[in-house]
């Protein structure tokens, strides 16, 4: 079995990290588990601590409390810079990533080494309903472009998270060490910054696995909650923009060695450019019907077919979670709506053309 560390950040959310913890454990997850607890408030660095100490027994887990005032990406880049497996996960404490779909993602690396972060299926399932959102509201799709900057560039240009994907360690490790000081006051831009580096490394990989479920609840923060035309004509924007250009230049600079600092900012720019675009477009076109019918093939997986019995106990287990935080034995998933949710249009007014000087 490939060698991963599981790393849990974890900040004032001592129920989540519970009920995470309790999934873990229903997952009869055996691999290498760290929770990164920065919390500041000292009730829950107690009360996580104990949740830690209920689970020794079941788990490989080990507890590093934080200072405080260190922020999320630099406590993330420490715990990458001490562990020593070949592969990290990051895992956060609301969702429900399965061992067996980590497990799939390293296995897909060990054996294309060109590959430098790998994701599966993410479900999305809203609480207090066994309701299997729309897939489309987190796809993931492989990159596997050979040249560097085109590969930042067509990430960008339909960019999907990759923080909570499966990393090779020394490329992530590299990725948040460049990040973890950034500035920015949206934590989503140090996230972008963070995959577009992880982008220029190396092929983006997909596994047709169930990788994990998602829980969707007013806390959840994706890119569609972010007002992006205030955040456009924010005082702080063009120091945003720059701070990106100063980490991601010098990487294309050192990926391409016919490429001078000041083509490398330029094409750094542009890939920034490309994501910008994606963001501001309104997203009013219908769902894709591939995605339509991966998501109906999912549900006939789920609800038919007991060859699958360890998918369909993974997203029972998860929906049990998510509806009571107390829920301790396994069950078995009784129905799985499809829900087709339309984008929102991200301009909302905003008439002015995005230009980048």
């Amino acid at each position: 079995m490939p060698e991963l560390t599981v790393v849990v950040p974890t900040f004032n959310r001592s129920q989540h990290l519970a009920r995470c913890l309790r999934h873990f454990v229903v997952d009869e997850n055996d691999l290498h588990i760290i929770i990164a607890d920065g919390s500041n408030v000292p009730e829950h660095r107690r009360k996580n601590e104990a949740s830690v100490m209920r689970v020794k027994s079941d788990l490989n887990i080990e507890y590093i409390g934080f200072p405080s005032e260190l922020g999320f990406f630099q406590r993330c880049s420490e715990v990458a810079d001490q562990i020593s497996t070949e592969y990290i996960v990051f895992h956060a404490d609301d969702d429900f990533l399965f061992s067996s779909g980590m497990i799939a993602a390293a296995e897909f690396m060990d054996n294309n080494s060109e590959v430098t972060v790998t994701q599966g299926n993410i479900m999305h399932i809203g609480r207090g309903k066994n309701k299997l959102m729309n897939v489309a509201t987190y796809p993931f799709s492989p990159i596997a472009i050979q040249d560097p900057v085109k590969r930042l560039k067509w990430h960008m240009r339909g960019y999907r998270p990759t923080f909570y994907s499966t990393h090779r360690r020394k490329n992530c490790a590299e990725a948040l060490a460049a990040t973890s000081k950034f500035t920015s006051p949206w934590l989503r831009f140090t996230e972008i910054t963070a995959s577009s580096l992880i982008a220029l490394q190396g092929q983006l990989g997909f596994v047709d696995v169930l990788y994990g479920v998602r829980e969707s609840h007013p806390g959840a923060l994706s890119r569609n909650d972010m007002n992006w035309p205030d955040i456009l004509v924010h005082d702080n924007f063009s120091k945003t923009l720059q701070d990106y250009v100063d980490v991601v230049g010098p990487f294309i600079e050192e990926m391409n060695a016919c490429c001078s600092p000041v083509d490398a900012d330029k094409q750094a720019r542009e890939a920034f450019l490309e994501f910008m675009k994606m963001v501001m477009i309104p997203q009013t076109r219908p769902i894709p019907q591939h995605i339509i019918d991966q998501t109906r093939s999912v549900l006939d997986i789920f609800e038919n077919h007991s060859r699958h019995d360890n998918q369909r106990r993974l997203l029972s287990n998860a929906i049990a979670l998510i509806n009571d935080p107390e829920y301790k034995r396994k069950s078995t998933i009784k129905s799985a709506i499809l829900s087709s949710i339309p984008y929102k249009s991200l301009l909302r007014g905003f008439s002015k053309k995005f230009r980048l000087n």
